[in-house]
């Protein structure tokens, strides 16, 4: 007994190929008058966690908070210190959700995540 009901290949899934999610593009940033600045020192072994696979991470900080967000270039860092800086210009609500994505990036490892880790 052949019997051949083998599900038919659906080929509906058009999941891949104009929605590539792992490539966001940038959104330009516009510069307003009313914008604040804001200087974040990052340990340079961190670096690389904020700004992500070819620079995947910071992208989606810029895109989420609508700021502009750039290190200081490699090997530049602040005197006396392994930290790089890092500028954030924007919108003050818009640096606060930036600053937040930052510091979760860092905190990441830390088991700092929960909020209340547990003191002895």
């Amino acid at each position: 007994g052949g019997n051949n009901n083998g599900g038919g290949g659906n080929a509906m899934n058009q999941r891949n190929g104009s929605g590539i999610p792992s490539r966001q593009q940038l959104r330009p940033f516009i510069p307003r008058p009313d914008d604040v600045k804001y200087k974040l020192e990052i340990p340079d072994t961190l670096v690389g966690r904020i700004l992500g696979r070819a620079g995947s991470t910071i992208t989606e900080i810029q895109n989420a908070s609508g700021c502009e967000v750039k290190f200081s270039q490699r090997g530049e860092y602040v005197p006396g210190t392994q930290n790089r800086l890092l500028y954030v210009a924007g919108q003050a609500s818009g640096c606060k959700v930036a600053q937040q994505m930052v510091l979760q990036k860092i905190e990441g490892d830390q088991g700092l995540s929960g909020g209340n880790t547990k003191v002895n």
